[in-house]
């Protein structure tokens, strides 16, 4: 029988009490749905995201949802409040224990989970709108789900930092503007400037090569240009055996150039194009020594792999974005006496904004070597996980941390 997956748990700690250890570094990695951690990274795009084009987003995701049948998100919820409320409208709960606050009472003890302290008979006829019965199993089933659903998207792993950190910025600057060799000829020869410029910036490489042949008498400085179209007219390839060297192909003049030894001067200059997306690459190393650890190396495997895929509600035609992740490296102070002070984010290692998990590899035998416990656990196992942030970054996020 295939084992179940570990049930979701609000807060994951390796090693255990982490956060409270003095001087201890550790990451702090919080999961999220998708637009929750876009709203909490609060970097620059992100804002942008979220108010000004929230309303034009809103409505496509609307409209998607419903060409596809997407169902609401609150379901498992919905099903659960209409149950405690259907219970709460009784006659028989307004006299439960003798009060009438005692109805909110019931909401309180159903969502903590003490349902069968309940009274049987306030379950006797209660039923949903679809005729659903509502009983304390159907309750339990219920709270599971809404229980399992608000973990799985709002986990947060508190885990030692790596024995590797490291993380870098990069920009592109690949905007490519080719000023080209004929720019210098016109700064040097007024007189070809005059006659061929307005031609070369209105008509295009053909009105400009025949510019060229008639100013060259008017302009010794273009019978270099006009004899070299004139030559390589002359020269076309009618059966297409050979390269280029037709003077109104831009490749035809750099290859006619070529023949005599020369390459174009492209006088390139280099725009800014983008900055590249961060990514985060780290390794954990956990050590299990009993099958308490071992449930938690498996707690942390299910917190990535689970989060980096989508869901796919049924009977729908789309996909639900995986979750996303934000990476905060924490640093606990201690005091004059010794013990541990809040904690605060690590100095010099930059939060991350919201990330998407985009490679996850669990090694059971990181020493070349199966070894086993008596009890069947790995003693070591390393947890190779890839972020990659969503956003790219702007000066106005560098001053906030990331």
């Amino acid at each position: 029988m295939p084992q179940s997956a570990p049930a979701p748990v609000q807060s994951i700690q390796y090693p255990g009490n982490i956060i409270s250890a003095p001087y201890a570094s550790y990451l702090e990695i919080e999961r999220l749905e998708y637009k929750s951690g876009l709203a909490k990274a609060k970097g620059a795009t992100e804002t942008l995201l979220n108010s000004k084009l929230a309303g034009a987003l809103g409505t496509i995701g609307q409209l998607t949802a419903t060409i596809y049948n997407q169902p609401g998100n609150n379901q498992p919820n919905t099903q659960l409040g209409n149950a405690i409320t259907a219970i709460q409208n009784q006659k028989r709960v307004l006299t439960y224990g003798g009060t009438g606050t005692k109805a909110k009472g019931i909401r309180t003890q159903i969502e903590a989970g003490n349902i069968d302290d309940i009274p049987d008979r306030l379950f006797e006829g209660v039923t949903l709108s679809d005729g659903t019965p509502v009983t304390k199993a159907f309750l339990k089933s219920q709270l599971q789900k809404a229980k399992n659903s608000s973990n799985s998207k709002n986990q947060k792993l508190n885990i030692a930092l790596p024995n590797e950190m490291q993380f870098g910025y990069g920009a592109s600057w690949n905007n490519t503007f080719k000023i080209g060799t004929l720019a210098q000829a016109f700064a040097s020869s007024g007189g070809l400037a005059k006659t061929v410029g307005a031609a070369a910036v209105g008509a295009g490489v053909g009105a400009f090569l025949a510019k060229i042949k008639q100013g060259a008498a008017a302009n010794p400085n273009a019978a270099l240009l006009s004899g070299a179209a004139t030559g390589a007219a002359a020269a076309l390839d009618p059966f297409k055996i050979n390269s280029s060297l037709n003077p109104t192909d831009p490749k035809g003049l750099a290859n006619l150039a070529g023949l005599a030894g020369m390459a174009p001067n492209e006088n390139a200059v280099q725009f800014f194009s983008n900055i590249e997306f961060r990514e985060f690459d780290f390794t954990f190393e956990i050590f299990a020594s009993g099958l308490n650890e071992s449930k938690k190396a498996e707690q942390i495997v299910q917190f990535f792999k689970e989060g980096m895929h989508p869901s796919a509600p049924a009977g729908t035609g789309v996909l639900k974005f995986p979750d996303v992740y934000l990476i905060t490296p924490m640093f606990v102070p201690a005091g004059p006496d010794g013990f541990a002070k809040k904690p605060q984010s690590h100095r010099l290692l930059p939060k991350s904004k919201s990330c998407a998990v985009t490679n996850v590899r669990v090694n059971v035998t990181p020493m070349n070597s199966v070894q086993t416990t008596y009890d069947g656990v790995f003693p070591l196992v390393t947890i190779n996980v890839t972020f990659k942030e969503l956003t790219a970054l702007v000066r106005e996020d560098l001053a906030n941390g990331y």
